[in-house]
């Protein structure tokens, strides 16, 4: 399966797990005739579905019912090459595990999630991570995060994200915020996730607006147990000790 460049199938009908994997590691995989008839109104599981279809450019699953997946684990891992994908209407309400969803997709520019909702997520860890070239993710303030457990490496090595608006973002069960922004070097703009308690890194964004920072600042909870708020020397240069006391008063460490 391995060594399949192309696959014709038309009007598949899948039960619950039974398209989990299903192309996983299928690394000369350039075409799937059909894919769009498929029936995935009862699956469950497409958790590392497309996983290291290294060589697969577009896929044409924007009309794919997902109002019954709990689990998109993985789902484009490491699909390096893939510039066409459009899953902006797709009914994301009863998904759990979004973690590493888009990871490696490093050729997509955009990613558009217009139609997403996620009231049920609690993993969203690396789900954009090492997806170089990406510019934009639309439709992201339609994502909240109110029972997200682990939002750390999100946009890790987003390189080419200049802004990023989490105000539909509730980080108040969220207990690991590593890595959330490194290698984000050219963000400018962050309009701040709500209810930050756990230690977060700005150090590999530089250029950050000082708006930013103070949005950043402001959306800090009060901690009992010192937590790490870690700007790098160049966005510390640019906050008044005013600013700073803010974040110190409620019991954060600055640096």
């Amino acid at each position: 399966a391995k060594n399949l460049e192309k696959v014709t199938a038309r009007n598949l009908v899948f039960g619950n797990n039974g398209i989990k994997s299903m192309f996983y590691q299928c690394s000369k995989l350039k075409e799937i005739v059909g894919i769009e008839t498929w029936d995935t109104s009862q699956v469950s599981d497409v958790g590392s579905l497309f996983g290291y279809c290294t060589s697969l450019t577009s896929l044409n699953i924007g009309d794919w019912d997902m109002s019954n997946c709990s689990s998109f684990f993985n789902m484009f891992y490491n699909c390096k090459a893939l510039v066409d994908l459009d899953v902006s209407r797709w009914d994301t309400k009863n998904g759990i595990n979004m973690q590493s969803v888009f990871n490696g997709c490093e050729s997509l520019e955009s990613i558009d999630l217009t139609n997403w909702t996620t009231p049920r997520v609690r993993f969203m860890n690396g789900m954009f991570s090492n997806c170089y070239k990406l510019q934009e993710i639309i439709g992201l303030t339609n994502i909240t995060t109110d029972d997200v457990t682990l939002l750390n490496s999100m946009f890790s090595k987003c390189a080419y994200l200049t802004e990023l608006d989490l105000s539909s973002f509730n980080a108040i069960s969220t207990t690991k915020l590593d890595y959330i922004f490194q290698g984000c070097t050219r963000l400018t703009s962050i309009n701040s996730m709500k209810n930050i308690n756990v230690d977060l890194s700005l150090e590999d964004c530089p250029n950050v607006s000082v708006e930013s920072l103070v949005s950043i600042i402001d959306n800090l909870m009060k901690v009992n147990e010192t937590r790490i708020l870690k700007l790098g020397a160049v966005n510390l240069a640019k906050l008044s000790e005013t600013q700073i006391k803010v974040a110190v008063d409620k019991g954060w460490s600055v640096a």
